[in-house]
């Protein structure tokens, strides 16, 4: 097990894709019940410090793998992170979410996914917000930008790193078309490809479910 042994997994959550265009997309969405102990968060802002000078809009890796820590979560007895792998190679869409209890794996409901993909690139209309850094001086600068989720009336703002264009922060305000949104990821274990293609595979025990609602 990838995660700390202080840490409970409670509900992981599946999105599986279908044959359509742009990409495939599957997320686990899982819980934990955070450690008791005295902790230090620190506060991570979008672009401090302004460059002099626009940086490049960029494009990440048309295959992406990352862990993703939902920071409005921190301070909460319980912390939400999720699992994520992108492949905008292949020529197929995410439709569906698949939700299954890690309690019941046999068990699973389905339900219809209605809010696009991300933008893989920074938009041509993206506005610049600045650049800083994390970790000790320079060490790890990158751009902030933000710029409206395609198809929705939500804010999305993006952090990539200077070199290499890889995601670090992502804040999403607004709605999405089924209700307000409002969260902060920090991205770690990034990694600009796909180890293991199956885990785009629907479980089984999925297949055959019909979907209860739409979301949105």
């Amino acid at each position: 097990d990838r995660f700390p042994p202080t840490y409970t997994k409670t509900h992981p959550v599946l999105v599986s894709c279908r044959e359509g265009e742009h990409s495939s997309v599957i997320l686990q969405f899982v819980t934990f019940s955070a450690m008791k102990t005295s902790a230090v968060f620190l506060l991570v802002l979008f672009g401090l410090a302004f460059s002099q000078s626009l940086p490049q809009k960029c494009c990440f890796s048309k295959k992406l793998e990352a862990m993703l820590t939902d920071l409005t979560t921190i301070k909460s007895n319980q912390i939400s992170l999720v699992s994520m792998a992108l492949d905008f190679e292949r020529q197929m869409e995410v439709r569906l979410m698949y939700e299954i209890r890690a309690d019941d794996p046999t068990h699973c409901n389905r339900r219809t996914l209605t809010w696009p993909l991300p933008d893989r690139c920074v938009p041509d209309d993206a506005e610049y917000l600045g650049s800083t850094y994390l970790g000790p001086v320079n060490s790890l600068p990158y751009d902030s930008w933000r710029y409206r989720y395609t198809g929705t009336q939500a804010n999305m703002t993006m952090a990539f790193s200077t070199q290499g264009c890889v995601p670090i922060l992502e804040s999403l305000v607004g709605d999405l078309g089924f209700g307000p949104v409002d969260f902060t990821y920090l991205f770690t274990t990034v990694k600009q490809d796909i180890e293991d293609p199956s885990v785009f595979n629907i479980p089984r025990s999925c297949n055959q479910v019909d979907a209860p609602e739409n979301i949105g």
